[in-house]
């Protein structure tokens, strides 16, 4: 063996990024809830537009890079060429830098255009903090991308856990000391940072953007901590390849020769990632100058549709805050799942298609759309049918954000469990190199967001729904053709009716049981807290219909923590 320790399955790496995912979301939680109840609306805009500008340049910069240092690695590593595999990664930070650095000064200095260019110059002082992730992003995905193309997700997993809680800790701490500070110095000369404030509702709005920009400058710290933690594990870690194997291995290929060959991975990767990041993008561009042309012809219809009482110029910048901060962030979680999947796929698929597919590869792909089906399904369906009791548990303070997202939830729900397809397939079509083909698929699905942004966010009747059935339409139509690609590529059935049917019909009745229930829930004197048993309940709905419908095997259960004792007795009751 190559490696001093056991290379993890498919599924084990997969289980470990999970976990890692939903402690991560669990703090993501801690953060975004306090902060959405800090900034509301209005003050949220600033922070996501900050990050809806930072993500095309992230991912155009340096966002596939962790997936083409995976590849390269795994390759190296199938075929025992280990020298390489350690110059990929030393020869990537360098790389990686030098783009990052490029990204780095158009978003430091071109802020404030891109702010103006978006309609929210305020957020300028946000996007500008938010820069340096650019270049601590370029340690991580060098890193990252080496331990995963090794099959070992922990360092992966634990570096994502170390940058949630320093963003939880910095980030708030930053938002409410900046937000302090400044209406200290309102009490004190009358003015927020220099700009006077006629009264203290009048402070406290001059005081956002400086407040989301503090949190934006935790978000980037977060980033620098992980970085600092990924360069110390590879520095001073236990090393992944044994000195025998090392020595046993070829010469390694040139510098000029790896660099070609990462550069011709990540260019299609990176542009697949910034293309899963356009509707966002489009969002940024596109739904805020809608919505003012609906405010401007319907503001009215609006107040009365979300019981506000904004006037017309206020209105675009509250519903695109409470969008996107709430209803964005909570559909993202889908794909946040999935997306562990894709780490952990793309060097196992890559393995087995580069040893000449057969068996393995078959294996290792319906392994892959059985599990993402088993995830994303029930959490979009339950998602959409209890948006609103969602909503009202994590944003009780908030009730006109409530009231102006619901709606658009439940379409996102939908929208989320087709987009948790795009990554694990965008992986695997990766790894049998066919890396052109999400960039191909979202250029259409970005035509069809966009036409549903411009003609329906404009109607006062529409407003934020248009948004949302854009998106559902725009992977609607990705996730079906991608997976009849991928089909085809690969040259075997998918597995559909254990991999899809049985997933969906335990999603339909878990849904249905949460949306049931939850009202029972809440006559029992359980409040907004009935969204928790009606999820419960739900889960135990669809687990039982998995199980009936067998559409877990034995090697997924097995992966599991706690796998070896659970799989015989599910065996005795007949229920695998």
């Amino acid at each position: 063996m190559g490696s001093k320790s056991k290379r993890q399955s498919f599924l084990e790496g997969a289980v470990i990024l999970a976990v890692s995912t939903i402690v991560v979301k669990a703090i993501g939680a801690l953060f975004k809830v306090p902060l959405m109840n800090l900034l509301g609306g209005t003050g949220m805009a600033y922070f996501m537009t900050a990050y809806e500008i930072f993500n095309p340049i992230y991912a155009l910069s340096i966002a596939g890079f962790p997936a083409a240092v995976s590849r390269l690695v795994s390759e190296s590593a199938a075929q025992r060429r280990y020298r390489d595999a350690r110059k990929i990664v030393r020869l990537s930070v360098w790389l990686f830098l030098a783009v990052g650095g490029v990204g780095f000064c158009l978003l430091f200095f071109g802020s404030g255009l891109l702010c103006r260019l978006v309609g929210n110059p305020d957020a300028r002082l946000a996007v500008a903090m938010l820069a340096p992730s650019l270049l601590f992003g370029c340690v991580t995905s060098a890193v990252r991308g080496y331990y995963q193309g090794m099959r070992n997700m922990i360092p992966t997993a634990v570096s994502q856990v170390v940058e949630a809680v320093a963003k939880l800790v910095l980030g708030i701490g930053l938002c409410y000391g900046t937000f302090v500070y400044a209406l200290q110095g309102y009490a004190d000369t009358g003015a927020v940072f220099g700009r006077p404030a006629a009264n203290l509702a009048a402070a406290k709005e001059l005081a956002m953007p400086y407040a989301a920009a503090g949190a934006i400058l935790g978000v980037a710290l977060s980033t620098l901590a992980s970085a600092v933690y990924l360069g110390c594990k590879y520095k001073f870690g236990r090393e992944t390849i044994s000195p025998a194997a090392m020595r046993a291995a070829p010469r390694s290929e040139s510098a000029r020769s790896i660099a070609r060959r990462l550069a011709k991975i990540a260019l299609p990767v990176c542009l697949g990632t910034f293309a899963v990041s356009l509707t966002s993008v489009i969002d940024l561009f596109s739904v805020m100058n809608s919505l003012e042309a609906a405010a401007a012809s319907g503001a009215d219809l609006i107040n009365r549709m979300y019981g506000l009482s904004l006037p017309a110029g206020q209105i675009p910048a509250f519903l695109y805050g409470a969008y996107s901060g709430i209803g964005v962030t909570l559909y993202n979680l889908i794909p946040a799942l999935t997306a562990t999947f894709a780490t952990s796929a793309l060097p196992a698929v890559t393995a087995a298609y580069v040893s000449g597919g057969g068996e393995p590869l078959k294996k290792g792909v319906r392994s892959v759309f059985r599990m993402t089906s088993v995830l994303c399904i029930p959490a979009g369906l339950g998602l959409a049918a209890l948006s609103r009791p969602i909503l009202e548990l994590l944003y009780a303070g908030r009730p006109q954000e409530i009231a102006a997202v619901a709606p658009s939830l439940t379409m996102l729900g939908l929208a989320g469990a087709l987009l948790g397809y795009t990554a694990p397939v965008y992986s695997m079509l990766q790894g049998v190199g066919r890396a052109e083909v999400p960039v191909k698929l979202m250029g259409v699905g970005a035509l069809i967001k966009l036409g549903c942004n411009l003609l329906l966010c404009r109607l006062p009747q529409y407003n934020l729904k248009g948004a949302a059935l854009g998106t559902l339409l725009c992977y609607l139509f990705i996730a079906a053709a991608a997976l009849v690609i991928l089909t085809r590529q690969v040259g075997f059935s998918l597995g559909w009716g254990r991999s899809f049917f049985g997933p969906l019909l335990g999603g339909v009745l878990c849904a249905v049981g949460a949306r049931l229930s939850c009202p029972l829930f809440a006559r029992l004197g359980l409040g907004r807290m009935a969204a928790l048993p009606a999820i419960l309940l739900g889960a135990a709905i669809y687990l039982v219909t998995l199980l009936c419908t067998g559409s877990l095997e034995e090697g997924d259960l097995l992966a599991l923590p706690g796998g070896k004792k659970l799989v015989p007795r599910l065996a005795r009751w007949g229920l695998l």
